[in-house]
């Protein structure tokens, strides 16, 4: 069962409205009360989506900041979809109101023709769906005679409707440049199987799917993002310290994905957000306690980055990014030492290394060698080499992780010894003699040309009696050890610092305060 509802009855669901927080004599922010969060977009844009609700659905429009309902759906399931049909019989008038549309569809319906309301600023009243115009045609000059008190014409749409299904019939459709809001009446609404606060929009994307958009409060979807980012049962005053910067986050990076129609993601591309069906009562109550709080420097908001751990030094902005930011100075934090990924090691040959540049096309040939050429004074490697038979390529700053799919860039490098691992050898020089247990880059210079002995496993000395083959596999390696420290870019708070924090009796007051320099917390 379902029922329409007149579009100007006012509902207490407010939209995009930003408040002013004046904060002290110096700041005012603006903060909003909602965000949309795009579910599903791009590339996984969606044909359908299911939707359930235990009370029945409303639905509505955005305006002037407020959803004004027009439609109570008292069933447990709908599906959107992205419309098939197009070719439409159209009631030839527009109606401000949709009671106007309503006792038109009750007209049709007591003359046994099936119809249903459409939505694009105005409503109107369609019969039927037909992918070809000569059936639309042939149905019209049908119904004509028993309908002569209206005016019909077959219209044809541009792909931009979205249809809201009841099984197989179709019981509202609606032009997705529309803001049209589908609610739970219980505030609790599943999508695709996953249940959200809130409600959700759909937009019709160019690949003719929909974009899905779930629209909700900003603390609610806190809710959804704390326990996501940092596990519901840590200590409160570290989920404190979270809802504060992941509150920063959400209003410093608002709009940031406009051309879709949404504000933020709800993955690492953004902040991880799961919804209702993530919540945790820990992290909620954090949520509340922390509620209008925010972090401010200047007087103007901080822009609160935060990484899983630091693996005991953070690191400044600079070094990482380009700019530089007062707020995100590397600070000492033993806090993070203990936790897991403080501490860690991967394995690389030379050509796994070469891999690695190959997908993001650059092509030096074999690797000869790596070398760290910069570190920050908070020991963060700022420059790598990458040494090829056939050049060399540099990278800084963040990319010196990025290109090798490390969980930091606080790491160095040592060239793991071959399999042997007890062969000494000398090299002589007017120097005097050079003990090796490693040849690589070492190079002979023969009658063909300068050969490098690594790449090279047939070597033999020639003495005043015989010619003596050289065992090399204990004396060069193509393998690399990267002995690293931290999980994350290293810029602001560490998750698993502030945990640390918490257990020690710090109020996330001092949390926020260790990893991000001069900053106040005001509402």
């Amino acid at each position: 069962m379902w029922k329409y509802r007149s579009k100007f009855v006012n509902i207490v669901i407010v939209c995009f409205i930003f408040n002013l927080f004046v904060i002290d004599s110096f700041a005012s922010v603006n903060v909003p009360e909602y965000l949309k969060i795009g579910l599903e977009y791009g590339s996984s844009a969606l044909p359908k989506v299911d939707l359930s609700s235990d009370d029945g659905f409303d639905i509505g429009v955005l305006e002037d900041g407020s959803i004004e309902k027009f439609i109570e759906i008292n069933e447990n399931r709908l599906t959107a979809k992205n419309e098939e049909s197009i070719y439409y019989i159209k009631i030839e008038q527009d109606y401000d109101d949709i009671q106007d549309a309503l006792n038109i569809k009750q007209n049709l319906s007591d003359e046994n023709i099936d119809s249903f309301v459409f939505y694009d600023g105005n409503f109107k009243v369609y019969i039927g769906s037909y992918l070809d115009q000569d059936d639309a045609q042939n149905y019209k000059d049908e119904i004509s005679d028993d309908l002569s008190d209206f005016n019909l014409e077959v219209v044809s749409s541009d792909y931009n409707f979205v249809q809201i299904m009841d099984g197989d019939d179709i019981i509202f459709m609606y032009d997705s440049n529309e803001d049209v809001c589908i609610s739970s009446k219980d505030g609790i609404m599943g999508i695709k199987g996953k249940k959200y606060r809130g409600s959700v929009l759909f937009k019709r994307s160019n690949n003719n799917n929909m974009t899905v958009i779930n629209r909700v409060g900003l603390d609610e979807y806190l809710y959804g993002v704390v326990p996501r980012e940092m596990s519901g049962g840590w200590p409160i005053e570290a989920l404190k310290a979270q809802s504060i910067a992941a509150r920063n986050y959400a209003i410093m990076n608002m709009g940031k994905y406009k051309k879709y129609g949404f504000d933020l993601t709800d993955d690492t591309f953004s902040q991880v957000y799961g919804g209702y069906g993530s919540e945790h009562p820990n992290s909620n109550r954090a949520v509340d306690g922390t509620r209008g709080q925010i972090m401010v420097y200047n007087g103007k908001i901080v822009d609160a980055l935060y990484h899983s751990n630091s693996g005991g030094k953070t690191e400044d902005s600079e070094n990482v990014w380009s700019n530089k930011v007062p707020y995100l100075r590397g600070v000492e934090d033993s806090y993070s030492l203990g936790y897991p990924n403080d501490n860690w090691t991967v394995s690389m040959t030379k050509e796994d290394i070469k891999n690695k540049l190959s997908k993001n096309k650059v092509d030096i040939g074999t690797i000869t060698d790596v070398k760290i050429e910069e570190l920050s004074e908070n020991d963060r490697v700022i420059k790598i080499k990458f040494i090829g038979t056939d050049g060399e390529k540099e990278y800084t700053k963040d990319s010196t992780r990025t290109i090798l799919g490390l969980k930091s860039n606080y790491y160095d490098i040592v060239k793991a010894q071959g399999s042997g691992g007890s062969e000494i050898f000398y090299i002589y020089s007017t120097d005097g003699n050079d003990e090796r247990s490693d040849l690589s880059n070492v190079y002979a210079i023969t009658s063909d040309g300068i050969k490098d002995i690594s790449s090279n496993t047939n070597i033999y000395l020639i003495g005043n009696n015989e010619t003596t083959q050289l065992n090399l596999g204990g004396a060069i390696s193509d393998k690399y050890a990267i002995n690293g420290h931290g999980w994350g870019h290293g810029l602001g708070m560490s998750q698993y610092g502030a945990k640390e924090m918490a257990k020690q009796g710090f109020s996330y007051e001092d949390i926020l305060k260790h990893y991000y320099k001069g900053i106040e917390i005001q509402k």
